[in-house]
């Protein structure tokens, strides 16, 4: 007879033997998820041995086998009964083990949840959120997703984020934690309050006034039962609600309430300095309102000595009483006292923002910067009205070159970041990817219900790919086959059966995005180096954006946790990195402008464009409250080579951004009114310059508002165009001048897509052919894909190239009926009901080129494929373009977008900077098929010439002008980025075998 080998406990464990006692009681493991936090786990806790109630017969697993049964039973049954008694130990040890282990993380996640609180009122949220996050994930996972401690740790991520600008997941987070603590507690309760604040903190903020104040008064309805009306947890509600009435602007409600406060936390000031500081600086302001500058003076300085001291001078709440001080002694005239708390106050934010950035997603960066605009914005106007002060001037260019462009740089700067220093390591290539793959799910969860369309502007008509269903649960269900599919496609050709159930949980992994710790509890399952491999590849073919579609109501909770789950990956992807931490170290604020200064050439110069909210610091208190407006206006500051900088006000924005689309409509009527407008906008926008730049020839322009969709090159003089004068280069941002860490030989093929083969729909460009083909006669290595091989799938699957060249239909924004001699997407007449005309809300899907699909071309509305062709500036962002010298989009429109005041035009411009392009060539308007072809021909023949990449163009445009004078066709593309010659290009009289693909 065979016996198993087993794997017994040592001697002293096995029951039976006289040795020892039975294992301890496993009695409390059914109720272990409902403990609360710091609760001694029955098991853990007790050493009496269990009690045996039953005999051996009855439950073999408790104890061993007696001597008498030992004795009257066959040997084999004793060493059975024996096992089993030694199963029975493991089990309970086991039990008692996972009990001891529950008890251990409930201990580390109420570490975690105090470190968290204590970086949160450090004002180091960005360290404080992974912590809050895994202690909130412990909890639910121990405790009971409705446990209190639960509610408590969901109420301070959504202060956190709250503080961070991300109003939705703050909201969210918030109404859970307030019906947590309401079930677990009572609504009567007084800790109830702590939500109730919190929440009516957020509504505040968001300008749902009402919201907040019902809330407040319940809050502080409930702390005066509790602890009498003269409490210090009184006075902070009072703190909050008097914030909201001056809001409101009720002026006597809101001082009676600052008070209040003031007068019971100066009774009581042991641990409530903070707050007695706030009651100081609303009671500052009010009075500040009032033009009661001399009694707003002592408050302002008592509330700033009170910060310091109780959280340190270099707290980020400091900074705001820094610029509240500034501000009054500005509105003083005393501006040689402000400016240093000016100056101080940026250095605090702009240090902790650095040391925030890492730990913010995109949409939670921009959001952060919609925050410190208002203070920049104080810095311009001060300017405008002191143009002559040299440290004005020099604090307001630090703030913009700081500032401006920022979430585009800082997110360029990471992707360089990731690709440089993670080529190599396939499981950060894995986590890279998977991020990429959760963005594409944000977008098709945004716009899941309806079909894609053109909004033209008499009506919308619609594209009804086959792929989409007016059934919503259809569509997800099909889009789910399809992505497993894809993964079955993809799975390594030899691969053991482990690795396609690892593949399987990544694609269903999509399904449930909303769990961050989903997430990364798959990546590391993923073990099997060739199935990582093939998982990046799988998400690099799943990029399959459906834009234009109206977003679904329903699918809004949806969509926000998608958006949640990609935060929080990109978060930590980014948080974990060491060479992200390493840009900590940058340079002093103080220093970036001499630094931009330095790389200005001699004939050159840098005008930094900047749009802001004009008025009075301190409104007129005889001014009613709705007269009290600002409106936007420009303000241009330059700098020249030598440190020499100038400022120079331009005036309101409304008759600048009427020039500047007026100019657009002449680009498109094609008539010979420009040159008025080419006139009007030199004498609004660049006059006033021109007699300050003292002959210099070379201009870097740093735009913001509409002066980003402007063509500096096509205004006129009176004399000539401006292109006869200067070489303009577009920048993001002036810091662009700097020089930027890349490869040590940028890349030198040359790919170019042109004339894709889309459908019947889109008219055919042989324009854009016969321009691909002059590049290749001048550039012979140039890998051309023409026709049904210019697809989607070949732009995105790329290697890094060194000039990248795409001359297909192009879309952005709203569309009329265009002729077929130009680059743009047309609309078509599809039939089919109609949805409403709503764009997708995010302007990134709503720029974008149309490319040949991988399926046959459509030749009928129902079967385009647009999620095949369709590439949007989304998707165009994840392209990895460090080491490509220059990107040509030879389309219609392909430098429009949505204008963001201060952070420039969202669009496909956008997206490539982000990605990495050294220079992107973009068109302003739509483009003539011939005309551009014949442009572009000349601009290749300048770069090989030996010019720089926006001389070329420059130089390039001056000739076509010649037989070609309306600035419609001349004008139309700008160059963004570096101006140096490209690198490694062959010389013309080299001849290898052209490389064609159709």
């Amino acid at each position: 007879m065979a016996f198993a080998v087993v794997l017994a406990p040592p001697r002293e464990h096995v029951f039976g033997t006289g040795t020892t006692s039975p294992p301890p009681s496993c009695r409390a493991a059914s109720n272990s998820r409902r403990a609360p936090m710091r609760t001694v786990l029955a098991c853990s806790e007790s050493n009496e041995p269990a009690p045996l109630t039953r005999s051996t017969e009855q439950n073999p697993l408790t104890c061993a086998p007696s001597k008498k049964t030992h004795m009257n039973r066959p040997y084999n049954t004793s060493i059975a009964l024996t096992v089993l008694c030694t199963l029975g130990w493991l089990a309970c040890a086991t039990t008692t083990n996972e009990q001891l282990l529950a008890n251990q993380a409930l201990r580390e996640a109420q570490q975690a949840f105090d470190k968290g609180l204590r970086l949160k009122e450090a004002g180091q949220y960005a360290q404080a959120i992974p912590l809050i996050t895994h202690a909130t994930f412990t909890l639910q996972e121990l405790l009971g997703k409705n446990h209190l401690e639960v509610g408590r740790a969901k109420e301070l991520m959504g202060s956190i984020y709250r503080r961070q600008g991300d109003y939705i997941s703050a909201e969210r987070l918030l109404l859970e934690a307030l019906a947590i603590q309401e079930s677990a507690l009572g609504k009567s309760h007084q800790a109830v309050s702590n939500p109730l604040i919190t929440l009516a903190n957020l509504y505040a903020n968001q300008g749902k006034h009402t919201r907040a104040e019902l809330l407040y008064k319940r809050a502080l309805k409930l702390r005066k039962e509790t602890f009498g009306p003269d409490h210090p947890q009184v006075a902070k509600v009072l703190n909050n609600l008097a914030n909201l009435k001056e809001t409101q602007q009720d002026y006597v409600q809101a001082q009676a309430h600052y008070e209040q406060a003031r007068l019971i936390l100066e009774k009581n000031p042991a641990g409530n300095h903070q707050h007695v500081a706030a009651s100081l600086a609303g009671l500052a302001k009010l009075h500040m309102r009032y033009g009661q500058l001399e009694r707003a003076e002592p408050l302002y300085k008592r509330a700033l000595e009170t910060q310091e001291r109780t959280l340190g001078s270099n707290h980020p709440a400091v900074a705001q009483a820094l610029n509240d001080l500034a501000k009054l002694h500005a509105s003083q005239n005393r501006l040689d006292e402000a400016l240093p708390l000016f100056e101080r106050a940026f250095t605090l934010q702009e240090e902790h923002l650095r040391q925030e950035i890492f730990g913010l997603s995109e949409t939670r960066l921009a959001n952060a910067l919609s925050f410190l605009r208002i203070d920049d914005e104080t810095i311009y106007r001060l300017t405008k009205t002191h143009p002559g002060n040299t440290r004005l001037r020099h604090l307001a260019l630090t703030t913009l070159l700081h500032r401006k462009g920022r979430v585009a740089g800082e997110f360029a700067d990471t992707f360089r970041t990731l690709y440089h220093n993670y080529h190599n390591q396939k499981e950060e290539q894995t986590k890279i990817s998977l991020l990429r793959a959760l963005r594409v799910q944000i977008a098709e969860a945004s716009h899941s219900s309806t079909s894609p369309y053109i909004e033209s502007n008499e009506e919308s008509t619609f594209i009804l790919p086959s792929a989409f269903d007016k059934n919503e649960d259809h569509n997800i269900r099909s889009r789910l086959i399809h992505l497993r599919s894809m993964a079955r496609h993809y799975l390594p050709e030899s691969g053991e059966a482990s690795s396609k159930a690892e593949l399987h949980d990544v694609s269903r992994l999509l399904e449930n995005a909303a769990q961050i710790q989903e997430l990364e509890a798959q990546l590391t399952k993923i073990k099997n180096q060739a199935t990582r491999h093939k998982f990046y590849e799988f998400h690099s073919r799943t990029n399959e954006l459906k834009v234009f579609k109206k977003p679904a109501e329903s699918d809004n909770e949806t969509t926000q946790r998608l958006i949640q789950s990609a935060d929080e990956l990109e978060e930590r992807l980014v948080r974990n990195s060491a060479p992200f931490r390493a840009r900590l170290n940058h340079p002093s604020p103080s220093k970036l402008m001499e630094q931009v200064a330095m790389r200005i050439p001699q004939n050159g110069v840098l005008i930094e464009f900047v749009v802001y909210a004009d008025g009075p610091l301190i409104h007129n208190p005889g001014v009613p409250p709705w007269r009290r407006t600002a409106d936007l206006r420009y303000l241009a500051l330059i700098v020249f080579a030598i440190d020499h900088t100038l400022a120079i006000d331009l005036g309101p924005a409304p008759p600048i951004d009427q020039a500047v689309q007026d100019l657009h409509d002449t680009m498109e009527r094609e008539d010979s009114t420009y040159l008025a407008a080419a006139r009007t906008l030199y004498e609004l926008v660049f006059r006033p310059l021109d007699e300050q730049l003292e002959k210099k020839k070379q201009l870097f322009l740093s735009t913001d508002g509409q002066l980003a969709l402007l063509p500096f090159a096509a205004l006129h003089d009176g004399h000539q165009f401006l292109v006869d004068r200067f070489n303009i280069t577009y920048l993001t941002s002036g810091k662009d001048m700097l020089p930027r860490t890349e490869r040590a030989t940028p890349a030198q093929s040359v790919v170019v897509l042109a004339d894709p083969k889309i459908s019947t729909l889109w008219p055919p460009l042989p324009g854009a052919r016969e321009e691909a083909k002059a590049i290749q006669d001048l550039l012979p290595h140039a890998r051309l894909l023409l026709g049904r091989a210019a697809t989607k799938k070949a732009l995105l699957n790329l290697t890094t190239p060194g000039v990248l060249h795409i001359a297909t239909h192009g879309f952005s924004r709203k569309y009329a009926g265009e002729a077929a001699t130009t680059r743009a997407a047309v609309n078509f007449e599809l039939g089919g009901e109609g949805f409403p005309s709503k764009p997708a809300a995010d302007p990134q899907l709503r720029s974008g080129l149309i490319l040949a699909g991988d399926s046959k071309p459509a030749t009928h509305p129902e079967t385009v494929h647009a999620d095949d062709s369709w590439v949007t500036a989304m998707e165009l962002a994840s392209l990895n373009l460090w080491g490509t010298q220059l990107v040509v989009l030879s389309a219609c429109d392909t430098g429009q977008g949505d204008v963001k005041l201060g952070q420039g035009v969202y669009g496909l411009r956008r997206a490539l900077v982000v990605a990495g392009a050294q220079t992107v060539v973009t068109s302003l308007w739509k483009v003539n098929d011939e005309k551009t072809h014949q442009l572009m021909e000349l601009y290749y023949r300048n770069l090989l010439e030996g010019q720089a990449r926006v001389a070329a163009l420059h130089s390039a445009m001056r000739t076509l002008r010649q037989t070609q004078p309306h600035p419609r066709f001349w004008a139309p593309f700008i160059a963004i980025g570096q101006d140096t010659p490209l690198q490694g290009l062959l010389p013309p009289d080299q001849n290898p075998t052209p490389r064609e693909e159709h």
